[in-house]
């Protein structure tokens, strides 16, 4: 909440709010975007955590990127159709996601930006 102005929490105190009106009437939706955009990168990195998977779950609790990781051959030919089909459905998720909340990442992105100076 350090981005949010001041004025607002006390303007809000002076015309008698309390303060849980204060944080979810006048405050949270200033900062709506920029949660919005924390939660879909939080939500990215996550569904890419790779190493972790691949070190502490062991061969069976795996998921998708160490399954696609370790079943990329088969006899020593690379089964293209199998990458392109997990690949897709691995990437469908996080696409939608993004597609949902294309307004609020782009608004959340640029939160706090000082425009016209260089």
């Amino acid at each position: 909440m350090d981005g949010v102005s001041t004025k607002f929490d006390e303007t809000g105190m002076v015309y008698g709010a309390s303060r849980a009106h204060i944080m979810f009437k006048v405050i949270l939706p200033q900062v709506r975007s920029g949660l919005v955009a924390a939660f879909v990168f939080n939500i990215i990195f996550v569904w890419n955590e790779f190493l972790f998977n691949f070190q502490l779950g062991g061969l069976k609790t795996y998921g998708i990127p160490v399954g696609l990781f370790t079943s990329i051959t088969k006899g020593g030919q690379v089964d293209w159709s199998f990458v392109a089909s997990i690949g897709t459905l691995y990437v469908l998720p996080l696409a939608l996601v993004i597609y949902f909340f294309q307004k609020y990442l782009l608004v959340g992105l640029t939160f706090g930006t000082v425009r016209g100076e260089v």
